[in-house]
């Protein structure tokens, strides 16, 4: 399910030409209820080699519901 939200977030902004390949995306419950995200994948530009990338952040529960983003690395 995070992986299609994610999915259909790159597919809405304007990447013209750019391609998006998720390998991998692995969550924990951590912390006060939050969850730690890690993505692992690659983009390629137009006339472009492929790019590698991996990020992981801190989804921090809100008093309110829901998440916000505490850490991003």
């Amino acid at each position: 399910m995070l992986d299609q939200a994610i999915n259909e977030h790159f597919l809405s902004t304007n990447l013209k030409g750019c391609w998006i390949q998720l390998e991998n995306i692995d969550t924990q419950p951590s912390h006060g209820g939050g969850v730690l995200i890690l993505v692992t994948g690659s983009f390629t530009m137009l006339d472009t080699a492929k790019h590698r990338f991996s990020q992981s952040f801190f989804l921090a529960p809100q008093e309110t519901g829901g998440y916000f983003v505490l850490n991003d690395v």
